[in-house]
């Protein structure tokens, strides 16, 4: 998979935000996880994704704190994090 976008780039640190997460290969009948973070904090896992096609899901933003956070997609046993796409809690 690979992530070119996330919409909203920053959410409050409560959670519960939707957040849109677009890209490639998402596939469409392996399951998907989203995932916040980066390998030094580690990773939180976005809740409730919603793959609407093979370039777009959704979920909902956990709690969490930090700034320019990478989005995390992991999609048949491969895994896509975004490079230049950071999210941030506000």
């Amino acid at each position: 998979p690979t992530v070119s976008a996330v919409t909203p780039g920053a959410a409050p640190t409560r959670g519960g935000a939707r957040m849109q997460v677009t890209g490639a290969n998402f596939g469409l009948y392996s399951p998907v996880t989203v995932y916040l973070g980066n390998p030094a904090l580690g990773w939180r896992m976005c809740t409730s994704p919603n793959r609407t096609s093979h370039f777009n899901i959704w979920c909902t933003v956990g709690e969490g704190v930090g700034k320019d956070l990478n989005v995390r997609v992991d999609v048949a046993n491969q895994t896509g994090i975004s490079a230049t796409t950071p999210f941030s809690y506000a």
